[in-house]
């Protein structure tokens, strides 16, 4: 028996991928656990029409890639065209990270955009991580996708000012202390208004 409400799959490698009919069953077996997917490898190459892919896909609460995963993943150059495609294959968040530039998020209602503040880089390391941990914290706190966006900002800030992945993860405390003071100028538009 599953006892969990959610599953953050991360980047797989070449010989993990045929486990994906596994994890598919998974979720057809429990179609209302929460999946934040970050596809990595084997599943970019073989794309969001590959097999198992597409039906991953719809059980997909939040999917993560980075601007040249997303490009990779979807086969198309525009970030806003991969994003629209992601949404049509039924992930129902897309969040897109492109380094200093930022993160852009959809829920097919909105368009958020949330800046990478300045900070100091002393490890690159675990910085995407820290991002999607962030904002998939946020999304299952019931947050709003415009405060879950800045929560992976702040998470992955936090993460690029320390050596390691892990030592400069934010707790709940102090991502709840960051939320509510820390100011970022958040972008909101109308998806429809691409």
């Amino acid at each position: 028996m599953l006892k969990t409400d959610a599953v953050y799959l991360n980047r797989l490698s070449e010989t993990a991928c045929t486990i994906e009919n596994d994890i598919l069953e998974m979720f057809r077996m429990n179609p209302a656990l929460h999946l934040t997917w970050n596809p990595g490898g084997c599943q970019l190459d073989e794309g969001m029409d590959g097999p198992d892919k597409k039906e991953l896909l719809k059980f997909t609460n939040i999917l993560l890639l980075n601007k040249e995963e997303a490009q990779k993943f979807t086969g198309k150059k525009d970030i806003k065209a991969a994003m629209q495609a992601l949404l049509e294959h039924g992930a129902k968040i897309v969040a897109v990270t492109d380094g200093e530039n930022g993160a852009t998020a959809t829920d097919g209602e909105s368009l958020v955009h949330c800046p990478a503040p300045k900070t100091n880089v002393v490890d690159a390391t675990g910085a995407g991580d820290a991002f999607g941990v962030g904002l998939t914290w946020a999304i299952l706190q019931g947050e709003t996708l415009p405060n879950a966006l800045k929560a992976g900002t702040l998470n992955s800030m936090s993460v690029l000012g320390a050596i390691g992945a892990q030592t400069g993860l934010l707790t709940d405390s102090e991502m709840r202390e960051k939320l509510a003071h820390e100011p970022i100028d958040i972008e909101i538009t109308s998806w429809n208004s691409r």
